[in-house]
């Protein structure tokens, strides 16, 4: 079962890479999702809940990967939503994937402090 998962990955990951590169959702397609979702921050908006969880798997990996971001325990999810939405439209990168700009804006506000 092992070595079916692993060549799983392996191809899955061997398709990325002979795909192009461009972004899976560009930085003013999830603007525009975050910001809608915002205008309704409920869990049964599917906008604040695709917005949000993208912020809580970015935050997650991070936590997991690399610990860069230290978000403060005060700062609720539709804070950090606005913060990606004003980084989004102050510093857009157009040419990179939403996800990343969104990655950016919370290291940026919330840097962990180094050892």
């Amino acid at each position: 079962m092992k070595s079916r998962n692993a060549r799983l990955i392996v191809g899955l990951g061997l398709l990325l890479i002979g795909t192009s590169a461009q972004a899976l959702m560009s930085t003013d397609e999830l603007l525009s999702i975050c910001e809608s979702g915002l205008q309704n921050p409920v869990r049964d908006n599917p906008k604040y809940a695709f917005c949000t969880g993208a912020m809580l798997g970015i935050l997650t990996t991070d936590v997991i990967e690399k610990d860069l971001i230290c978000v403060p325990s005060q700062v609720d999810t539709q804070s950090a939503m606005r913060l990606f939405v004003q980084r989004a439209k102050r510093k857009p990168h157009k040419d990179i994937d939403g996800f990343i700009t969104m990655h950016r804006a919370l290291l940026e506000a919330y840097p962990c402090k180094k050892k």
